[in-house]
C-alpha cells in the first residue's frame, strides 16, 4: 500500500501538452467507423477523452518515487516493470521513466500496443499489492471506469440515468462477459433487421426516374399571413439558397398562382446571388412573400402551436438525390414522392408512441415547447413516425427469430439491449427538428445541451449509407463491440444508483475519478428522455428494473434544470446542496489515505463556486489543479478537490 504521507505522481507534475495532443488526436478520430471507439456505442453528452482518463488515473494510482515516504518495494518493481526502459539509479530517474511511460499509454488507441496494458497491471500491482477500488459515482458515458477496468482495477460504476447505465452495461459487462458471442450474434441479427428494413420500406422512399435515391427530404411548416385582406400561405423557409456549388447553384422561388393562396415553390439555376431572395423566416418572425408584412413571432408560435408544432400539414419544396456520380443535387418533388408520402402518412394516423413528456419550463434549453411540442412523439413527422414505429416491428420480429437459438438470457437481453441502442441512437437523425447542411443531415442535438425549434426542417432517409441511415449506427455498434470484447478485461457489474445512495461500506475505496454534473450545462434527464423512449419500447420488459417507468428520474437528478417540476426548484443553491450531501457521501466511502479526483467544465465562475463551496464543506482537502483540452479542468486532490478555471482555491482540513 502507499503511505498516506506519500505524494501521488498527479501531484509532482502531469505530461500536460503530450496528452493534450492524444485528447486532440482522440477526438478527430472517435467517430470514424474502423475506430472501435466507445463513442461509437451511443451518443452521450460531455463524454470524456480516454486519454486523459487513462492518463489522470494511472498518475492518481502510482506514488511520487522522489518523495521520501514512497515505499522501496514500490521502486524495485517498478523499475522491474519498465525493464524495456534505460533508468538511471537515482529516484528522479524513475520518476522521469513512470512521466514517459504514461506519456506512452496516452493515444486512446494504445490498449492495442502489445505490453502496455500489462505493464500499467504491473506498476499498479506494485503499488497496491492488489487491485485498487476506484469508484465513479457520476460515471455518465463511461469513459472513467472503462480506462479504470482496462488497468486492472476494482471498479464500481454507477448512474442514476438509465441510458448512462445501460450504456455501462454493456461496455463494462456484457462486452467482457459475453463479447464474443455478443458480437456474433449482433452481426447475424442487425444484418437481418437492415435487409428486412430494405424491404419493408424502400417503397415508401422511391428514386427518380434515373434512380436517384433521395439523400434527405426538405420541409417547411407553414402559417396563414395575418395581412390585411392577404391570407395566403407562408412556407417558414430560412434561407432559398440550397446549394452554391459551381456546378450545381439551385436556389427557391415562391409564387402565388393568380387567385391562390397556396405558394407554388421552383427550384431554379442562378449565375448571381442578387437573383435569390430572402427567406421568409427569421427569430421565427414570417415575412409575407406576397405583401411583405411581417407576422409576429407570438402569433407564429399561436398559429404552429394550435397544429401541433406544424409538421403534419408542412409543404415538402425540395428532395436532396444522391446521382450515380456520387454527387448530391437537388429536385422538386414528384408525383411518385408525393404518393409514397401520403401513403406512409395514412398509416401513421394509427401509431402512437408512449413517450415522455417533452420539457415546458425551460425556454432556454428547450425552445420548442410553446410551438405546440408536448411529448417527444411530436417530434416526429408523420413519415418519421412510420418508419420509425416499423423498425422496432423489425427488431422485435428479430428478437423472436433470435429467441428460438439462443437459451442464454443474458446474452439474449445484450442482444436485444444492442439492436434497440442502434435503434435509439439513429432516431436523433429522424426528427423534425433535424437540419440539412452542406454536408448532410444534423442531429436534433447539433446543440449539445439544447433542443432548438426549427421552421424549416429536414426528413432523412433511414435506408441511406450515410450517418443517418440505421445502416451507420449499426456499422458503428459493431465496430465498438468489436475493440471492446478484444481487450478482455474483468466485468464490471454498474449501478442504477444516485452518487447520495450509500452503496459502499466505509473506506472501501482508494481512487474516486468522477465527472460529476456541470451545474446548469447540460440537462442530462430531460435530454436523453428523447433516447429512453425508444428504449423504453423494446426493453421496459427484458431489462424492467431500469426500463418499465415511462421516463427517466428527474427528481434526484444533481443539475440546475428550470425544467424540473418534481423535488423543489433546482436552482445553484439546490445543485450546491446536491454535490455538497454526493462529496459527504464520497468523503465516508473513500480511505484515510485515499485520492480523489474531479473533472469539472464551465464558463461561469459562480457555477465553479458553487463546486468549490461544496467541496470545501464535505471536509476534503485539496492539493492541486490541472486543465487539459476541450476547455476541460481536471482537479485533484488527497481525498478531495477546490479549483477553478484559472485558479486553486485551497480547503485546509477540518473537523467536523
Amino acid at each position: 500500500m502507499i503511505p498516506k504521507e506519500c505524494k501521488r505522481l498527479a501531484e509532482v507534475d502531469f505530461p500536460l501538452s503530450i496528452v493534450n495532443l492524444a485528447c486532440v488526436e482522440e477526438n478527430n478520430r472517435k467517430t470514424r467507423i474502423e475506430s472501435g471507439h466507445i463513442s461509437l456505442l451511443h451518443s452521450w453528452w460531455a463524454r470524456r477523452p480516454l486519454s486523459a482518463c487513462r492518463s489522470l488515473l494511472l498518475t492518481l494510482l502510482l506514488p511520487d518515487p522522489c518523495d521520501a515516504a514512497c515505499p522501496k518495494e514500490f521502486k524495485n518493481k517498478a523499475i522491474e516493470a519498465l525493464s524495456s526502459e534505460k533508468i538511471g539509479p537515482k529516484d528522479k530517474d524513475l520518476q522521469k521513466a513512470l512521466f514517459n511511460f504514461v506519456s506512452k499509454i496516452a493515444p486512446w488507441d494504445s490498449v492495442n500496443t502489445a505490453g502496455f496494458v500489462s505493464t500499467a497491471h504491473d506498476l499498479i500491482k506494485a503499488a497496491y499489492g492488489n487491485d485498487p477500488h476506484v469508484l465513479d459515482p457520476f460515471s455518465g458515458g463511461g469513459s472513467i471506469p472503462l480506462e479504470a477496468q482496462r488497468l486492472g482495477c476494482e471498479v464500481t460504476s454507477s448512474d442514476l440515468n438509465p441510458v448512462a447505465w445501460l450504456l455501462l452495461k454493456i461496455a463494462l459487462e456484457w462486452c467482457p462477459r459475453k463479447g464474443t458471442e455478443l458480437t456474433k450474434q449482433f452481426d447475424i441479427w442487425s444484418d437481418w433487421v437492415l435487409k428486412e428494413t430494405e424491404k419493408r420500406l424502400a417503397v415508401y422512399y422511391p428514386a427518380d426516374d434515373q434512380g436517384r435515391k433521395p439523400l434527405a427530404y426538405l420541409w417547411a411548416r407553414t402559417v396563414k399571413c395575418e395581412g390585411s385582406n392577404c391570407g395566403v400561405t407562408i412556407p417558414l423557409i430560412r434561407g432559398l439558397q440550397l446549394s452554391i456549388s459551381k456546378q450545381r447553384k439551385k436556389a427557391l422561388r415562391i409564387k402565388y398562382p393568380s387567385g391562390s393562396t397556396e405558394p407554388s415553390i421552383d427550384i431554379f439555376s442562378y449565375n448571381n446571388d442578387g437573383e435569390i431572395e430572402k427567406g421568409t423566416v427569421a427569430k421565427m418572425k414570417a415575412t409575407c412573400p406576397k405583401c411583405h408584412v411581417v407576422t409576429q413571432r407570438e402569433r407564429v408560435q399561436a398559429q404552429l402551436r394550435d397544429k401541433h408544432s406544424g409538421s403534419d400539414d408542412a409543404i415538402l419544396f425540395a428532395i436532396a438525390r444522391e446521382g450515380t456520380n456520387g454527387k448530391k443535387d437537388y429536385f422538386k418533388p414528384t408525383a411518385r414522392d408525393f404518393e409514397a408520402f401520403n401513403k406512409a402518412a395514412e398509416k401513421a394516423k394509427s401509431i402512437h408512441f408512449e413517450m415522455p413528456s417533452f420539457p415546458q419550463n425551460d425556454t432556454r434549453a428547450f425552445p420548442p415547447g410553446p410551438y405546440g411540442i408536448k411529448t417527444w412523439e411530436d417530434v416526429l413527422a408523420p413519415r418519421q413516425k412510420f418508419s420509425r414505429w416499423i423498425i422496432h416491428e423489425i427488431i422485435e420480429d428479430a428478437l423472436r427469430g433470435a429467441q428460438k437459438k439462443i437459451h442464454d438470457k443474458e446474452l439474449f437481453n445484450a442482444l436485444a439491449a444492442c439492436l434497440y441502442i442502434a435503434y435509439s441512437d439513429n432516431s436523433q437523425y429522424h426528427t423534425s427538428l433535424c437540419v440539412w447542411l452542406s454536408e448532410g443531415v444534423k442531429s436534433i442535438f447539433i446543440q449539445g445541451s439544447g433542443i432548438p425549434f426549427r421552421a424549416d426542417f429536414v426528413e432523412s432517409n433511414p435506408l441511406s449509407n450515410n450517418c443517418d441511415g440505421l445502416g451507420y449506427s449499426v456499422r458503428s455498434i459493431q465496430s465498438a463491440l468489436h475493440l471492446l470484447t478484444s481487450t478482455h478485461p474483468h466485468p464490471v457489474s454498474p449501478l442504477l444508483a444516485n452518487a447520495l445512495d450509500p452503496v459502499l461500506p466505509d473506506e472501501s475505496v482508494d481512487i474516486i475519478f468522477t465527472d460529476p454534473p456541470y451545474a446548469n450545462q447540460i440537462p442530462y434527464a430531460h435530454l436523453s428522455d428523447f433516447f429512453y423512449g425508444y428504449l423504453h419500447l423494446g426493453l421496459k420488459e427484458r431489462l424492467a428494473k431500469s426500463f418499465a417507468a415511462g421516463q427517466t428520474e428527474k427528481a434526484r437528478e444533481l443539475t440546475e434544470n428550470r425544467a424540473v417540476s418534481e423535488g423543489g426548484v433546482h436552482d445553484r443553491q439546490w445543485y450546491e446542496y446536491g454535490m455538497r450531501q454526493a462529496f459527504t457521501q464520497m468523503k465516508r466511502i473513500i480511505r484515510e489515505d485515499g485520492v480523489a479526483s474531479f473533472v469539472f467544465a464551465h464558463k461561469e465562475t459562480d457555477r465553479w463556486e458553487a463546486l468549490v463551496s461544496a467541496l470545501c464543506s464535505s471536509w476534503l482537502v485539496y492539493h492541486g489543479f490541472l486543465a487539459y483540452s476541450h476547455r476541460t479542468s481536471s482537479a485533484y486532490a488527497r481525498s478531495g478537490l477546490c479549483g477553478t478555471r484559472n485558479q486553486c482555491t485551497p480547503c485546509l482540513p477540518s473537523t467536523p
